[in-house]
């Protein structure tokens, strides 16, 4: 049997999404796609290590294999299919966190191959998350800014959630301006995304 203490780490963080998300009166899906290692107890085993193979982690495969086409990029497709969203958020291609930009590239072959399979989809937006930005060569301004200065309180709380994640409450942070950290712009904290595909644009 798989080992309960990365079996419950699993648990721990989809508990802790649903939480979140319950915040904004949201419901997550989850399409379990793992990372490239998992816990075993203390230790972390990477995909090349031979105990991977032993343990089969659960799921529907590694995030940084799933754009090459795995089962994990169809359950996004069939996701985006399903929703039709007008808008879909996404982590920045190329992230420092090498899961983070994988899931942006699992986000963005999805979304174009829902559009084109028929979905009426809208916009694709990635973060920018920090200025400067992640690799100093590259500097990219935002398509589009949003003032999200009215949600940081519902922000503070969602994020509470993730105390797997080292998240403490508000009341234990430097003050209002540090936590969470968002460039303030005469007073407002801004979200900035770069508009990557208008799915409109796609359908055939």
């Amino acid at each position: 049997p798989f080992p309960a203490g990365a079996l419950e780490t699993i648990q721990i963080r989809q508990e802790e999404s649903r939480r979140a998300a319950a915040v904004f009166g949201a419901q997550p899906e989850f399409l379990n796609l793992h990372e490239t290692w998992f816990w075993l107890g203390r230790q972390e085993v990477y995909f090349y290590d031979p105990r991977w193979s032993r343990y089969d982690p659960p799921g529907t495969g590694i995030v940084t294999s799933a754009a090459a086409g795995s089962k994990g990029l169809d359950l996004a497709v069939e996701l985006i299919k399903r929703y039709q969203p007008d808008v879909v958020l996404a982590m920045l291609l190329a992230d420092r966190n090498p899961e983070h930009g994988e899931t942006g590239d699992v986000t963005y072959r999805a979304f174009v191959r829902a559009a084109r399979e028929g979905a009426h989809v809208g916009q694709l937006w990635m973060t920018i998350q920090h200025q400067p930005q992640y690799l100093e060569r590259v500097r990219m301004d935002p398509d589009i800014s949003v003032d999200v200065t009215g949600q940081i309180p519902r922000l503070r709380a969602a994020l509470e959630q993730h105390v797997s994640q080292g998240q403490r409450p508000a009341a234990n942070q430097a003050g209002p301006d540090q936590w969470p950290r968002r460039p303030r712009i005469d007073g407002h904290a801004y979200e900035h995304f770069v508009l990557v595909v208008n799915g409109r644009s796609l359908a055939q």
